[in-house]
């Protein structure tokens, strides 16, 4: 199918004497995430893509509570959620239909949204380059591929080239040009130029399989799918994923390839339609979308950073789709590398601080891609024999598929004086809806999205000295007290209790630097945490 008519470069490439703040290469999700993020801090981006307009075909199909929290930071959540399906579940059926497990995902969560959504990709990457879009100190150069990257002293330069994009294929011209930077960040997924140019291993989890992709959109928007929200057909003569919903539109099949099939041989309509047709689809009553091959891996990069260049999303970790992380975790990189960015472009971080990226999200993502894998390893099996045995055991509960969502267990994170994470370091926090000068909503809404002290029972504001609130300030955080007129749920107080705490110090990314009693205690926090940012005098 073709992603592209005939296309050719676009942007205009700055003057050699410019020099970005960051030069993002690669525009997919988690390079726009990315490019807002900076940009709305005031940092100058240049966006470099081969392909020149948004890629319009699907790809990923699953969002969390916690990436919504993050797309609420970029303004496009409330949009997203118009045009997602929430998810009520995630079930493992034999191939007789009975239920063999299920996941729970029909409810509201704790960070503020819906516990889980299937999503239409190229809508949600139409938003994200509009906010990107917005903001003037950011340039786009599409039709244009990085080629090759030098490192200098204080910066990096990126050659490039002009090509067009024609039926899925970027040709490549005679033109070609530089641009220059403080950073580059490698978003340019599998095959990324920045992880392959610094040549950052990575670690191979040793799963590899092909499996077919088929996206279909009923003529009748009413029409209804008989079957679950999403669920794993453990049928051994074809493992098969099946979403009913891929936004509100689309429905979503997974389909594994078996032995002696090819990619060529699987990739026709007429074997998209033949195994879809159980569920009543065909070409007459819809629309052919995506039927395409993918070979799911899962790798991860020992280290994200090479000296002033970074990566993130694909370019740094790669995972089978069964948990439906892989864009989750690029994102949660987004979130993360941004403010660690933001803190050294700005001055007020020495850049080493870039060197603790790699230790908060390798071991998360290295995390999910190992459940994602137990999963696939209960989801996979061909064998009829060994089939009955494992619906034997998710049946009686003897084999259980793994729980997903791990802490942050390194980085900028509060230790005790052994160096042990202290007690709630490194846990995602809450996000309900508060009261506050008259206005209810979200707690975002009304702090914003970047570091965060939040306390009960007691005003920061006025229990802290001024050389805490000289940190504060420069790290331009909120200060916010949730008392029981502004805990209009009631979700504030159960999280504290749980915490055993009447303070927490959120960082940027949601997950919490400390969490504890007392003034004194958050004072003993925060100049923790200035050391480990090794904060610059202002102005230095």
């Amino acid at each position: 199918m073709s992603t592209t008519t005939q296309a050719a470069a676009t942007g205009v490439v700055p003057s050699p004497d410019v020099v970005h703040d960051a030069l993002v290469v690669g525009y997919g999700p988690v390079g726009q995430a990315l490019t807002t993020l900076l940009a709305e801090r005031g940092h100058s981006v240049l966006v470099v893509e081969r392909w020149p307009q948004i890629y319009p075909l699907p790809r990923a199909g699953h969002i969390d509570h916690e990436v919504m929290r993050i797309l609420q930071a970029l303004g496009v959540a409330d949009v997203i959620e118009e045009d997602s399906w929430k998810l009520s579940g995630y079930e493992l059926r034999d191939s007789h239909g009975e239920v063999l497990h299920s996941f729970d995902w029909g409810h509201e969560a704790f960070s503020g949204w819906f516990s889980d959504y299937s999503l239409f990709q190229p809508q949600l990457e139409g938003l994200l380059h509009d906010r990107a879009a917005s903001y003037p100190n950011v340039t786009f150069l599409r039709g244009w591929q990085g080629e090759e990257i030098r490192q200098t002293a204080d910066g990096v330069e990126l050659v490039i080239r002009a090509g067009v994009a024609s039926e899925g294929v970027f040709d490549g011209g005679p033109t070609t040009d530089i641009v220059r930077g403080r950073y580059i960040v490698g978003c340019d997924g599998a095959n990324s130029l920045v992880r392959k140019t610094y040549d950052m291993a990575a670690e191979d989890f040793g799963f590899e399989a092909d499996w077919l992709v088929v996206f279909v959109e009923p003529n009748d928007p009413n029409h209804k799918v008989d079957m679950p929200d999403v669920a794993q057909l453990l049928d051994p003569a074809r493992p098969t994923t099946a979403f009913r919903s891929s936004g509100k539109r689309f429905c979503r099949w997974e389909f594994m390839l078996m032995p002696g099939e090819t990619a060529q041989s699987m990739s026709t309509p007429e074997v998209a339609w033949q195994l879809i047709e159980r569920w009543g689809l065909n070409a007459d009553n819809a629309r052919l979308v995506r039927n395409t091959v993918f070979r799911f891996r899962s790798q991860v990069a020992y280290d994200f950073r090479h000296g002033r260049a970074l990566v993130a999303g694909d370019a740094a970790h790669l995972m089978p789709p069964f948990l439906g992380q892989g864009m989750c975790s690029g994102l949660r990189d987004a979130k993360t590398l941004a403010w660690k960015l933001d803190l050294v472009l700005s001055g007020a971080a020495d850049d080493c601080l870039l060197d603790t990226y790699t230790p908060e999200r390798r071991p998360h993502v290295s995390s999910i891609t190992e459940s994602a894998l137990k999963l696939g390893e209960i989801i996979s099996v061909i064998d009829p024999e060994r089939a009955k045995a494992r619906d034997e055991a998710l049946r009686t509960g003897e084999m259980k598929p793994p729980a997903p969502m791990p802490d942050i267990v390194d980085g900028i994170l509060r230790r005790d004086p052994s160096g042990w994470l202290t007690e709630n370091a490194g846990r995602l926090s809450i996000q309900a809806r508060v009261r506050r000068d008259g206005v209810e909503a979200r707690l975002d809404d009304l702090v914003g999205h970047g570091w965060t002290v939040i306390t009960t029972g007691w005003d920061a504001a006025v229990a802290l000295a001024p050389e805490a609130h000289g940190v504060i300030e420069r790290l331009g955080a909120s200060v916010v007290r949730i008392d029981a007129d502004a805990d209009i749920t009631g979700a504030y107080a159960a999280w504290f209790a749980d915490l055993g705490a009447d303070w927490a110090l959120l960082r940027p990314d949601f997950y919490l630097f400390a969490a504890a009693s007392g003034p004194e205690a958050l004072a003993a926090a925060i100049t923790d945490l200035q050391g480990q940012l090794r904060l610059l005098p202002a102005g230095g």
